[in-house]
């Protein structure tokens, strides 16, 4: 076996031969540095290679065995050399997936890879994903296979749970009365559970890559795809909770209260959106009903005293806005009183409906009529860009009260007196509106009943109508 100064002087002995001299020696000694330093190159990846390298020979008698391989199944260099590769690293030696693989790169030169379970020297089992190839020798020949391996259990585990947790996930979902969606940041629905299909008529196949915000009202759609452009530029999570009308297929609008969140990475980095949509139709019905009841007299189906002081202060706000005049006429019976004594509550309560039935005739549908109080009823007039002539309107109210009213037998003569107030000649503010549209009411009354009076301009007074005769005085 020739050593390197062997080498080295024969070289140079042939170079000398061959008339190169000192260049050609030179040269021999750079290809040997050369030699050297990739070896050791090698040696060093070899050694700190994260992944586990086993050489062993044709008859699988483990020849090399790096730190990596030590570390993954606890066995040193110095105990694993010379063992038989599948008995050391298979449980029992019985490795079949893995040997079949290394025969398979023994003899078609190709490489495999396989996966199987391993056995530590501790006696614990790990799965490894192994990757076979061959080393030849200087004339082709297989001298040896390289198995490196990878340990995997727990990313498998991962990966079981992984499928675990997303069949748990679809089972509830499919199971769920509520519609349960994903989709991309851009709005492209990636999952669609089959009650969707009752929300919104179509099924989850159809569902699938359409755009959330394609299926909406065009404002909803706007803001939804504002909100999916804040996501995707800068990370701004979407609002968690949306209501709108959901249009369906066969043309209906149902009310809907989503949730959403978003599913992220890791890093927080957002990856989907997840939605779950619930028809609220019946809760909204419900919450508009209730909401009508809390401003609806019971009696006569008016609005009552809380909506009328809030559409008086939005209508003073649009007045201020447009600078328009407003007009409020105060309404107090003429009579009821007597009435209510001597017939009852029931027929009363007969009256006051019949009287909100006239007056709604004569009030037109953009003006508001109210009942505030017991016999008391208001208008709001306005505001208009046409000078408002209030006078008229009440002496048509007063008018739809000429005819007695008929209940349970019984003719009933009603009269009103009105008070008019106006914005801004009375005042600027809805409660001294109301103030002066009551003090002009009280006037009427003393006037003589039955009229109205604007304070404003005294002198508009008008004068007391005269009522038919009947059998109830109106006083």
């Amino acid at each position: 076996m020739l050593n390197e100064a062997d080498i080295v002087w024969g070289l140079l002995l042939l170079a000398v031969l061959l008339g190169a001299g000192g260049a050609w020696l030179w040269r021999s000694r750079r290809l040997l540095a050369r030699m050297r330093d990739s070896e050791a190159r090698y040696r060093v990846f070899y050694e700190l290679a994260p992944v586990a390298i086993i050489v062993h020979d044709r008859a699988h008698r483990i020849i090399d065995w790096n730190r990596a391989a030590e570390r993954l199944f606890g066995w040193s260099k110095a105990q694993a050399l010379g063992q038989d590769f599948f008995a050391l690293v298979g449980p029992g030696g019985s490795v079949p997936e893995l040997k079949d693989a290394v025969d398979e790169t023994l003899r078609t030169t190709v490489r495999s890879t396989t996966m199987n379970w391993s056995l530590r020297a501790d006696g614990t089992r790990l799965l490894c994903d192994w990757s076979n190839s061959v080393i030849k020798d200087a004339h082709s020949d297989v001298a040896a296979v390289v198995s490196m391996a990878i340990d995997v259990t727990t990313a498998r585990e991962f990966e079981r749970r992984l499928r675990a947790s997303e069949r748990r996930f679809r089972s509830f979902a499919e199971s769920a009365y509520d519609g349960i969606w994903t989709a991309a940041l851009d709005g492209r629905i990636t999952y669609a559970s089959p009650s969707l299909e009752r929300l919104t008529g179509y099924s989850p196949e159809e569902l699938l890559d359409r755009r959330i915000q394609d299926a909406l009202e065009p404002a909803v759609a706007k803001n939804v795809s504002a909100a999916l452009e804040a996501l995707r530029t800068d990370g701004t999570p979407p609002q968690r909770h949306w209501q709108f009308q959901q249009p369906t297929r066969d043309g209906r609008r149902l009310w809907v209260q989503v949730t959403v969140d978003l599913l992220r990475a890791e890093n927080g980095a957002p990856l989907e959106i997840l939605g779950i949509s619930r028809d609220i139709s019946d809760h909204k019905a419900m919450e508009l009903r209730l909401t009508e009841l809390a401003h609806t007299d019971s009696l006569t189906g008016l609005p009552n005293r809380r909506l009328f002081f809030d559409r008086l202060e939005e209508r003073l706000r649009l007045a201020r806005r447009q600078e328009r005049p407003l007009a409020l006429l105060f309404l107090d019976l003429d009579g009821f009183k007597v009435i209510n004594d001597s017939h009852g509550h029931l027929v009363g309560d007969e009256v006051l409906r019949a009287v909100a039935d006239r007056f709604a005739t004569v009030v037109r549908e953009s003006d508001s009529l109210a009942r505030v109080a017991g016999d008391e009823f208001t208008v709001l007039l306005g505001p208009s860009p046409e000078p408002l002539v209030p006078e008229q309107l009440a002496a048509r109210l007063i008018e739809s009260l000429a005819t007695p009213i008929e209940v349970q037998g019984e003719r009933c003569q009603i009269g009103v007196s009105i008070g008019i107030a106006l914005y801004p000649d009375d005042s600027v503010e809805a409660d001294a509106l109301l103030r002066r549209a009551d003090q002009a009411m009280y006037l009427a009354k003393r006037g003589g009943r039955n009229r109205y009076v604007t304070l404003a301009e005294p002198k508009a007074l008008a004068e007391p109508k005269v009522l038919p005769a009947s059998g109830t005085d109106p006083r």
